[in-house]
């Protein structure tokens, strides 16, 4: 009893911080189907060199790609690509499976109107009230600090791929046929189905106004 009992203790403290650029990232606006990458640099003012070892998010929409992993102190440095995948969201995952397991080349059945309908049942309980805005946060870690933080801002929404809004027909006398081209253009990074509906399913009885997006 009254023993002192001296254990030597030895470590190193290091003054500095972890800079990005830009400081927060923000993607243009966006939709399941179109992938937007952006370039992240870093400047550590650590006086010694800096290694990456980990870079994550809870939000599995951001896919990060390492550039490079070793900082040197001051040296601004491009170290990681992000990509974000609006697809990756679990909420969205069920909605674009219905969409790309339709068959375009087989017969239209009755299965694949349902299908469809389905789809578009999905998108628009998805965006019932608006672009669904998104604010999340990349980290960094390495092996002087933890836990550097970056945010990330965007908004997903349901894709257009009208041209015009509307399309306007002229006084025309009774018996004469007017025609106009109904410009469509495919907004995403892979193929799409179009389905041109007239009244039906997307649009509003009478007024003949339908619903431009898919």
């Amino acid at each position: 009893l009254g023993e002192t009992i001296v254990f030597p203790v030895r470590f190193e403290a290091l003054s500095g911080k972890l800079e990005f650029f830009p400081g927060s990232l923000r993607f243009e606006s966006t939709f399941p189907g179109q992938v937007q990458s952006q370039v992240v640099a870093a400047r550590s003012t650590f006086e010694r060199p800096l290694r990456i070892q980990r870079i994550w998010s809870s939000n599995p929409r951001l896919v990060p790609q390492l550039l490079n992993e070793s900082l040197s102190p001051l040296v601004r440095t491009e170290v990681v690509r992000i990509h974000f995948d609006p697809s990756r969201s679990a909420a969205l995952r069920e909605l674009t499976t219905t969409g790309n397991a339709l068959d375009w080349n087989a017969s239209l059945t009755e299965e694949m109107v349902e299908c469809w309908e389905s789809f578009h049942r999905n998108w628009n309980r998805f965006l019932w009230e608006g672009p669904e805005i998104i604010e999340t946060e990349l980290f960094f870690d390495t092996d002087i600090t933890r836990n550097a933080k970056l945010t990330v801002q965007t908004t997903v929404e349901k894709p257009w791929i009208l041209g015009e809004s509307t399309l306007s027909f002229n006084s025309t006398q009774v018996g004469v046929a007017v025609t106009q081209l109904l410009v469509v253009h495919n907004p995403s990074d892979a193929i799409i189905a179009v389905q041109l509906v007239l009244l039906g399913f997307g649009c509003t009885e009478g007024s003949h106004e339908c619903d431009g997006s898919f």
